[in-house]
């Protein structure tokens, strides 16, 4: 597992909603993985794999 560019347990978000980190000078691959509870009390997981080239 690789190290964590950023945690936050206690995120709300709507629809079209944005998060932004600074990943400084971290050129490399990153696998983005979202998990949380719907309004309903489901779980949610989405996972993404990204690659930062400047």
């Amino acid at each position: 597992m690789g190290e964590v560019l950023y945690w936050a347990p206690n995120v709300a978000v709507k629809n079209n909603s944005l998060i932004e980190i600074d990943t400084k000078e971290a050129i490399g691959g990153y696998s983005i993985v979202l998990q949380g509870l719907d309004q309903n009390g489901n779980p949610l997981r989405l996972e993404k794999t990204i690659e930062i080239i400047e």
